[in-house]
């Protein structure tokens, strides 16, 4: 998180075939240690809020591509996106994370906006709720929580490993994982992936293509550290999976493997951007770190906008429409942590600093023609490719800049069995709207608050911990997007609060963790499409949303031979303070009542090298608008899977095959904002590795 740990994140230990009955998910409990921002490098079970993380032994068993194949394991995540879309977008707690909020070892910004390949990090951690004062605010003032991504070092021993997958209908890929120390002492280290996948998707003949570059390197001498990290992604979808909104009745989705969507339509994104810094230990129990990142990201797509929402005979009607943008990231964080003491109470103490700034650019939208083109969600209607005109030159559009100081003291009494943790975030937040066009500000946003934390946790023994805290956050106002017709509106932020109240609890070798929470945040939504060239719809805020919820997780092996990870959120997301009371009491648009994961491998004793793995994922019905007139209605799918390893193989190889949605089911995996976003169709995936 921003200001984090003091270490670059714990190296990866070798191949997930060598990994044995290693804890793959850490919830709160045992030695494992987490970056949490201001806190520093902490044990989770120490952690006064829920957090949940995911190894990447666990991810490459499920053949996980992306973050959306991760958070797949976590009941308060769900994806806002539909699968096959152009980029991936989250629920946490209810609230919607955009991936270019997701943070890269504490830092945020250093993402791609669209995707991000998993084959780069070593962990995927998800610390949920308004956390501002241990990670900052995210970019776009993401409450829900926050999703940080754990980049792979080099750890002690060498790897070399080399991994060829495919996914149905005929999407292929590669990967490449290779780690080396060098020097004396091992001193010198560095980590190259490198990973490409390109063919059909199973949305009828969408299409994607990526290639993604990674390098850690670090130098380690005495109390010395100096440390890097770099990537490059170049992501291309052609005919994506689209959200669908619709005029009065909701229909029932369409068969997965129909795209609706033109051939001709892509989406593509480059990004490329790293960070370096240094961490010192200081006199005993002190410790100092900086970094400074840096990002570019280029987007360029060829579009279809609906130009009306889907009719009772699932006909709409949409104009081609073209744009390209760009953005400039410049990020950087600084801390110190020590520990004291005075009597018989010690202090943790944290003092951190860190900014981020964003230039954005756009070239100006260019409708290809006035004239609508009929089609439909069931009967596709194609045709033929428009010419493609200059969008213009890039022209900035606006900037974004957030910079905050913090300080925090964790107070541990009766031998550290009680912590108590109090601390505050002075936040600014300055945003900026230009008119592309004329260069002009149209909008400008400067506010500043402190925001205050408290925090209480009691271990009442080894195995059971108790906590309960009180978070605040200043939150930037939503941002209209350039599909939106208000775009370059700007509305003021927001200081969103949570209560929280939970268990950790560890039994053997399984590990539970239990929360009670209540969040309020902003409730944004659109309205209805405008025909105008290009059509758009207007992004307005009227009222909260307040969600109140219950989230038990678990997970370890109940005996020798299974281990499950699984977990239950009941939510009650409801609508408050609208204007003249109109919705209040409603259900919160996008928030269900229960959300469902449970997944397990058995690695049956007759046969050694097999491992059989199932997940199954349940969603309640949820509302798509603030009248609670549209809803999508609940669902169910199962996944299956099996693994086999080379037994007695000088060079270990692993054999893996899974079937998502294994009973093909026709669902809207989530919806808001009036918009439905479809569910994959019945997938299969295979992959073989070879650690040499």
């Amino acid at each position: 998180m921003a200001g984090s740990d003091l270490r670059p994140a714990q190296p990866a230990t070798g191949s997930a075939a060598q990994s044995g009955k290693e804890d793959v998910v850490i919830i709160g409990h045992g030695s494992d240690r987490s970056n949490d921002g201001l806190l520093g490098d902490v044990v989770v079970q120490d952690t006064p809020f829920s957090i949940s993380a995911y190894k990447a032994e666990l991810l490459v068993r499920q053949q996980a591509r992306t973050v959306r194949d991760a958070v797949a394991n976590d009941a308060s995540v769900r994806v806002s996106t539909s699968e096959g879309a152009v980029g991936e977008q989250f629920l946490i707690r209810g609230f919607p994370l955009g991936n270019q909020e997701i943070s890269t070892d504490g830092l945020f910004g250093l993402v791609n906006s669209r995707r991000t390949p998993l084959e780069f990090y070593d962990r995927v951690e998800v610390l949920k709720g308004p956390n501002g004062l241990f990670t900052g605010t995210p970019p776009t003032g993401n409450v829900g929580g926050v999703i940080n991504l754990v980049t792979k070092q080099a750890p002690e021993r060498s790897v070399t490993r080399m991994t060829g997958s495919y996914a149905s209908d005929s999407y292929f890929g590669g990967h490449v994982d290779l780690a080396r120390r060098f020097g004396h002492a091992d001193q010198f280290g560095a980590r190259i992936n490198v990973v490409y996948r390109d063919g059909g998707l199973p949305f009828g003949f969408e299409t994607n293509r990526l290639f993604g570059l990674s390098g850690t390197a670090d130098f380690r001498s005495g109390p010395l550290r100096i440390f890097a990290y770099g990537s490059h992604t170049d992501d291309r979808t052609t005919a994506p999976n689209v959200a669908l909104t619709f005029a009065d009745v909701v229909l029932p989705a369409p068969d997965g493997n129909t795209n609706p969507s033109q051939p001709w339509v892509y989406f593509a994104s480059r990004y490329t951007g790293g960070y370096a810094g240094a961490a010192l230990e200081l006199a005993e129990g002190w410790s100092i770190q900086a970094r400074y990142g840096h990002a570019n990201t280029f987007d360029r797509s060829f579009a279809t906008i609906n130009a009306t929402a889907v009719r009772a005979n699932g006909s709409f009607d949409f104009l081609p429409n073209i744009f390209s943008g760009r953005s400039n990231v410049d990020t950087y964080d600084a801390t110190l942590i020590g520990h004291v003491r005075t009597g018989a109470v010690s202090h943790r103490l944290s003092l951190a600093t860190n900014a981020y700034s964003a230039e954005l650019f756009g070239a100006r939208v260019t409708p290809l023609g006035a004239v609508l083109l009929p089609a439909s969600i069931y009967r596709p209607v194609f045709y033929p490719e428009p010419m493609l005109p200059r969008t213009g030159d890039y022209r900035r559009s606006g900037e974004n800049r957030l910079t905050s100081y913090a300080v925090a003291d964790t107070l541990g009494g009766f031998d550290d069995r009680l912590l108590v943790t109090l601390g505050a975030r002075y936040q600014r937040l300055h945003v900026i709207s230009r008119n592309i066009a004329t260069q002009e500000i149209s909008s400008e946003s400067n506010r500043s608050r402190l925001s205050p934390t408290a925090a209480l946790l009691f271990k009442a023994n080894g195995a059971l911990s108790l906590y309960a805290s009180h978070t605040t956050a200043l939150t930037p106002g939503p941002i209209p997007s350039r599909a939106t017709c208000n775009f370059g509106q700007l509305f003021p932020p927001l200081l969103s609060r949570q209560y929280e109240a939970g268990a950790k609890a560890a039994f053997g070798r399984l590990a539970a963790q239990v929360a009670v929470f209540e969040i309020t945040n902003r409730f944004s939504i659109l309205g209805p499409i405008q025909l105008r060239l290009p059509p758009c719809q207007t992004l307005a805020v009227d009222g909260r949303v307040r969600n109140r919820g219950l989230e038990a997780t678990m997970s370890g092996s109940p005996m020798a031979s299974v281990q499950v990870v699984g977990g239950l959120s009941l939510y009650d997301g409801r609508l408050i303070r609208t204007s003249g009371g109109l919705y209040n009491g409603n259900r919160a648009p996008g928030i269900p009542h229960l959300q469902l994961n449970l997944s397990g491998e058995w690695t049956p004793a007759f046969a050694h090298g097999l491992a059989f793995n199932a997940r199954v994922t349940s969603t309640a019905g949820v509302q798509a608008n603030a009248a609670n007139t549209q809803g999508a209605p609940g669902w169910t799918i199962m996944d299956l899977g099996l693994a086999y390893r080379l037994v007695g193989s000088n060079v270990p190889v692993t054999f893996r095959a899974a079937v998502l949605n294994v009973a093909d089911d026709d669902y809207y995996a989530a919806a808001a904002n009036g918009s439905f976003l479809r569910g994959a169709p019945r997938t299969a995936r295979m992959s073989i590795s070879v650690d040499l």
